[in-house]
């Protein structure tokens, strides 16, 4: 196991220096991008926050019926 995980970290190091050209902050950040992908990634874990809240709540409903 230890030797996959070297190798999967050597080969990642090796892809990302083969990499040229600006790096992708700049490149969103360049074109107004990044705000859209940090919105749209906010609006998917506050969706995801809601809906597990959501099921908490119906699920602790359902065990209190359950104890009757």
């Amino acid at each position: 196991m230890k030797t996959f995980i070297t190798l999967t970290l050597l080969f990642i190091a090796c892809v990302a220096h083969a990499q040229d050209g600006t790096p992708v902050g700049d490149a969103l950040t360049g074109n107004s991008k990044l705000n859209v992908v940090v919105a749209v990634v906010g609006v998917i874990v506050l969706g995801i926050g809601i809906w597990m809240f959501a099921m908490d709540r119906k699920l602790s409903r359902m065990e209190k019926r359950m104890d009757k």
